[in-house]
């Protein structure tokens, strides 16, 4: 049987497919993180170990590392190295140190640090190690003071991992404030290279041309940077865009440049023209942090998860 559609029919079906089609693409270009879980310890921690049992320091790590990035970055999962997908980003968080004893404020200030280190493609890619240590009142336990710890821990590395891997920030996160900011410092004039939606015009690969499809959909102030290497971030409804594109991109030891600032291109064909950032003074050692990382095994009550 003939079906019959009329051109106003026509045009409502076209619009449904091309919003389903913007949909596809912009959740393509969603980049999420693997979040190892539980949390590993090294080898070689020392911890007092009715410490770590009465305070589930395992636990309570776990649970604040996750919360810290599902409140700050889109799509986060958990994993652990044997559930791992190589081809997503993953961060192993290790463990390292704590120190402290029953007692509470009492028996003196608390330590506790932590390994993250940051796995593409199954290599490691950036790590850096965080401490954090308080005492807290007089009146406070040793596992309150402990599970502060861990909460500082979690945010200090949740933001680290948003400088240095291809992540994008949580919606709740990236909608507060946006269309009311502006650049906190004047910003380059468009350089005429290309257009801003001229997608092709960027000079990295396709994976990184999918990446600045779904920049152009973010609030301003933004910035999309590529570095010496065609990796790429994204800084985006954030008035300090500029400088922190560009931080977080030689971040990872390699010269950076921008190309575009909020909807128009800056980038130059003539590399002493573009706004960039040099390479950083120890760039051998950021481009090769598994180096200098010596391997970690879980502790035998983590179920072999390592």
């Amino acid at each position: 049987m003939a079906v019959i559609v009329n051109a106003r029919q026509l045009v409502r079906l076209a619009r449904v497919a091309v919003a389903g089609l913007a949909a596809l693409a912009v959740g393509s270009a969603m980049a999420g993180v693997q979040i190892q879980s539980p949390v590993l310890f090294a080898s070689e921690a020392s911890f007092v170990d009715h410490v770590r049992k009465e305070c589930g320091i395992d636990r309570v790590l776990s649970d604040y590392m996750l919360k810290e990035a599902q409140e700050k970055i889109a799509d986060v999962k958990t994993a652990t190295e044997v559930t791992r997908v190589a081809a997503e980003p993953y961060v192993r968080i290790t463990v390292t140190n704590v120190i402290g004893v029953g007692g509470g404020g009492w028996s003196g200030p608390k330590i506790m640090s932590i390994r993250a280190d940051l796995l593409e493609n199954g290599r490691i890619v950036a790590s850096k190690s965080f401490r954090d240590s308080g005492r807290g009142g007089p009146f406070s336990g040793t596992c309150r003071i402990l599970t502060n710890l861990a909460e500082n821990l979690a945010n200090d590395m949740t933001d680290w991992l948003i400088e240095v891997a291809d992540v994008d920030v949580s919606p709740a996160r990236l909608a507060k404030g946006a269309g009311t900011r502006k650049h906190a410092k004047p910003v380059p004039a468009a350089s005429g290279f290309a257009a801003a939606t001229e997608v092709k015009a960027v000079p990295v690969s396709e994976a990184g041309k999918a990446r600045y499809q779904h920049y152009l959909s973010l609030p301003a102030p933004k910035a999309f940077a590529i570095a010496e290497d065609g990796l790429w971030r994204i800084v985006a409804n954030d008035a300090k865009a500029v400088p922190r594109v560009l931080e977080a991109c030689v971040s990872r030891g390699y010269a950076c440049s921008l190309y575009a600032v909020d909807d128009q291109v800056v980038w130059h064909e003539d590399a002493a023209k573009r706004v960039s950032l040099p390479a950083p003074s120890n760039a051998a050692e950021l481009r090769n942090p598994a180096a200098g990382v010596k391997p970690a095994a879980p502790a035998a009550s983590d179920n072999g998860s390592q």
